[in-house]
């Protein structure tokens, strides 16, 4: 949920980022374009080691955000992925 603040009561963004994850790298492209759109980029999207696409950028609202894609089918080794993160689990978090 989100609202406005009344006059004389805004303050600047920070501190937090926005993140958005998708399934599909066209749908991920298409969601940062039309955020990015106004706004500035931080990291253009593209392939990461980790997401078929990710990128980073500020709305042109002012709102930091994220946008990356599920791995899918990634092979984990083509991306220097350590072999204990290869199960698809988070070592140490118990996932």
């Amino acid at each position: 949920m989100g609202s406005d603040a009344p006059p004389g009561h805004y303050e600047k963004p920070q501190g937090f980022s926005v993140s958005l994850l998708v399934k599909d790298p066209a749908e991920a492209d298409r969601a940062f374009n039309a955020l990015a759109e106004s706004g500035t980029v931080q990291m253009p999207i593209q392939q990461t080691f980790w997401s078929p696409r990710f990128g980073m950028l500020t709305d042109q609202f002012g709102i930091p955000g994220m946008v990356n894609c599920e791995p899918g089918s990634l092979d984990p080794l083509r991306f220097g992925c350590p072999a204990r993160f290869q199960s698809g689990r988070s070592p140490g978090l118990g996932v």
